[in-house]
């Protein structure tokens, strides 16, 4: 991935905690351009998850696998985490674990990805 903010979750993550988060990254997306978004959930295949995320993420690139293996594990609940994390080019990624209700920290991370694209566009 070059130059991606990716957006991680599953579906054991609260919904509001996934509504806020895409409602943050629907106004970025918006900022940094579409093609820099993806949005990567663990949902398990079936029809009606197929439609969940249709709706919910659409206006996003999406792509779902229901393997959950790959995500960090929350010490006190056991239930995966959701993430954000930034591929840069030729860097090491970064990565932001959002709070519910707390969207300055969230700015402020995409904050630094968007200095980081306008520093590097080609």
């Amino acid at each position: 991935m070059e130059k991606k903010l990716v957006y991680r979750y599953s579906d054991a993550i609260c919904e509001k905690c996934v509504s806020e988060d895409l409602e943050l990254l629907d106004s970025f997306q918006n900022v940094i351009g579409r093609n820099h978004v993806f949005i990567y959930t663990s949902f398990p295949e079936n029809r009606n998850n197929k439609l969940r995320l249709r709706s919910e993420l659409s206006g996003f690139t999406y792509k779902n696998d229901a393997d959950v293996s790959d995500m960090p594990i929350d010490k006190i609940t056991g239930t995966p985490k959701r993430y954000f994390v930034f591929y840069p080019t030729n860097h090491q990624p970064i990565i932001y674990f959002p709070l519910r209700g707390n969207k300055n920290l969230t700015f402020d991370y995409f904050n630094l990805v968007r200095s980081y694209l306008l520093e590097n566009c080609e």
